[in-house]
Parts: C-alpha cells; structure tokens; sequence
C-alpha cells in the first residue's frame, strides 16, 4: 500500500490530497527515525504552526501524526502514515502517501510553501541524526 493515497476523509477538512514531491520524497528516508517529537520539532518554526495530532480518517486508519498550520485563508492539515509496510512493494516502508487536507479556503501555493519548508526541515533533521550516528 506504500505511497498510495487512500481517499478517505478526514472530518471538518476538504481533501486528501498528495503532498508535494519534496515532501514525498522526504519520507523516503529512514521514516522509521521520525517520532512525534521530531516531527514537531521541523513544525516548530514554520510560519502558522498550529499544533500536532493523532488523526483518524474516516476509513479508521489512525494515522502516525497529524501536523496542523493556519493560513491566511484557512487550515492545512499535513498527515504522516505509519512506516509499517514491510514488504516495501515500492520502495517505501509507509503505509500510504503523506496526505494533506485544506479547511477553508487554501490557496496550493500555500500548500507548496508549507510542504517545501517541512521538507528541508525533516531532511535537515535526518542529515544531523545521520552525522551523529556516524560520530559514534
């Protein structure tokens, strides 16, 4: 199932849509390092940041973590699947593709801005954890 996206709803949100490239292929990285302090962590100084969940979806798929920003229109909610497929039939151990759901009236730019900053920060975080593990 990895790197699907599952069409199912989340509710009060317009959505699921794919989550920009940059950010897919993010979490093509060791996603298994990432943990809800992590997570957060890259959230943190992102302009908008609003605060982090354990979502579930209307499919009852209840998802690894759930990052919630504001925008000037509306609501972004951006939502990281579990990386518990072992088999890896393409490549990814996630379940599915990072999703993200609107409230409002979201422009996709905003979507872009928020995705393409969450990915340099993840992929700083994953680089800084690489070079520690390497030191010792």
């Amino acid at each position: 199932m990895s790197r699907q996206l599952v069409a199912t709803k989340l509710q009060g949100y317009d959505g699921p849509f794919h989550a920009a490239d940059n950010l897919r292929d993010v979490c093509d990285l060791p996603i298994r390092e990432l943990c809800g302090a992590n997570l957060e962590e890259a959230c943190r100084s992102i302009p908008g940041y609003k605060r982090q969940s354990n979502p579930i979806t209307q499919d009852r798929y209840a998802w690894f973590w759930g990052q919630h920003f504001i925008t000037p229109n509306g609501e972004v909610a951006i939502l990281f699947p579990w990386a518990q497929d072992q088999q890896k039939a393409d490549g990814s151990s996630a379940d599915r593709a990072v999703a993200v759901y609107t409230k409002g009236k979201v422009w996709e730019g905003e979507i872009s801005s928020l995705t393409e900053r969450l990915a340099i920060n993840l992929r700083e975080m994953f680089e800084r954890t690489a070079a520690l593990k390497a030191q010792s």
